[in-house]
């Protein structure tokens, strides 16, 4: 039975190949079906009724619903992990449901390296972890970020040879430490504003300039060849001055012969804007850099504030945006993975992020599947 009990959010920090995956084929019988989807209500503590499994609504976990076409990943809650993973229900859908895990914040730079060269990686390694003995792929997040960072970062006014030096061995202590654990690196995230300029905020930027983010490329490849490095932002979705700008940095990029591999939309979306027409367009022009294209944050949120009721009109206007996304990543075949910010309002970092915002994962905060839940399901075994 689902203990009925409320833990209280904290968000202090605002926004940071499946190996041993079972697989199960289109054409698997009825009874078959009934079982995984028994035995994943089960796992998924409590839920709505479970649905009469049929081929364009599959009772099954995202992660084999997914099949073969795409990872299906969640973040997993930061500030307090270990509170959350030993949620034991918390702990068994993702377990479940996902083959992909990013944390949230435990890899930002104010966890890992709170005071200069004093390292602690403890909450990291506690999701890399429980990633590794569920067989499950992990994206790393982030390596220089505008946020996140602690004060003698942010505050220090280095000069841009100490700062090279400080983000240098930085990027290669972390790197070299999930080296063959971590498959993907947002190695720069939330680099420009909506006008597609630098973020003066940004101390590494503001330091010594736009180059530092080619050498931090270059700094991670160095540390592990085979992790595939992205950049990362919101509000890049569509065709806008923001995504136009990055795609002349990566132009540029790849020119001077960095080592980028990727681009990630955060999908950080409001209901009420919906998904983005000209999504579909912008992912095809990074995919047409020769870049992988992921969906990495996705959530869809509501106004909305802890303990009001949501309509159904509402639920299923939501299901059908986390939908769209889902069809717009696998609809491209340069797309390689779809990412929710949090799969449960538990742990979620709204509505403390965003006053007023809120309601914005698949399951409510008692672990209850919204129908956006069976929406990505159903979107990701279409998308096979």
């Amino acid at each position: 039975m689902c203990r009925d009990h409320t833990t209280p959010r904290e968000r202090l920090i605002r926004m940071a190949e499946s190996g041993g995956r079972r697989r199960l084929g289109r054409r698997t019988g009825a009874l078959a079906a009934l079982l995984l989807g028994a035995a994943s209500l089960l796992l998924s503590g409590c839920g709505a009724p479970t649905p009469t499994p049929t081929k364009d609504a599959p009772v099954l976990p995202l992660r084999e619903a997914a099949g073969d076409r795409i990872r299906v990943g969640t973040a997993v809650e930061g500030l307090r992990s270990s509170q959350a993973l030993k949620d034991s229900t918390y702990a068994r859908i993702l377990g479940t449901e996902f083959s992909s895990v990013t944390p949230e914040n435990q890899m930002k730079w104010a966890f890992l390296q709170p005071t200069r060269g004093t390292w602690d990686f403890a909450p990291a390694d506690e999701v890399v972890g429980f990633a590794t003995k569920h067989g499950q792929t992990v994206r790393g997040h982030t390596l220089i970020w505008h946020g996140g960072n602690p004060s003698w970062v942010s505050d220090a006014g280095m000069s841009c040879e100490a700062m090279r030096q400080t983000v240098r061995t930085h990027i290669t202590t972390v790197v070299k430490h999930y080296r063959g654990r971590v498959a993907e690196w947002d190695v720069a995230n939330e680099l420009l504003d909506e006008n597609g300029r630098p973020r003066p905020e940004n101390p590494f930027v503001r330091a010594c300039g736009m180059g530092i983010v080619d050498d931090a490329f270059r700094w991670a490849r160095a540390a592990d060849p085979d992790a595939k490095l992205f950049l990362n932002d919101y509000g890049a979705e569509a065709v806008n001055a923001r995504s136009d700008a990055y795609v002349e940095l990566i132009r540029g990029m790849k020119a001077r012969g960095v080592p980028i591999d990727g681009f990630g939309v955060q999908a950080h979306l409001r209901l009420k804007d919906g998904v983005p027409k000209t999504m579909g367009e912008n992912l095809a022009r990074f995919a047409h850099l020769g870049l992988k294209v992921a969906i990495t944050e996705a959530d869809v949120r509501l106004d909305w504030h802890p303990g009001e009721p949501v309509s159904s009109s509402r639920q299923a206007a939501q299901a059908r945006a986390y939908a769209q996304l889902v069809k717009v990543c696998v609809d491209q075949p340069a797309c390689t993975s779809f990412t929710v910010w949090g799969f449960t309002d538990r742990y979620s970092w709204l509505p403390e992020g965003i006053d007023g915002q809120g309601y914005a994962a698949l399951m409510t905060d008692q672990y209850t599947r919204k129908p956006a839940f069976d929406a990505v399901a159903r979107a990701l075994y279409a998308g096979r």
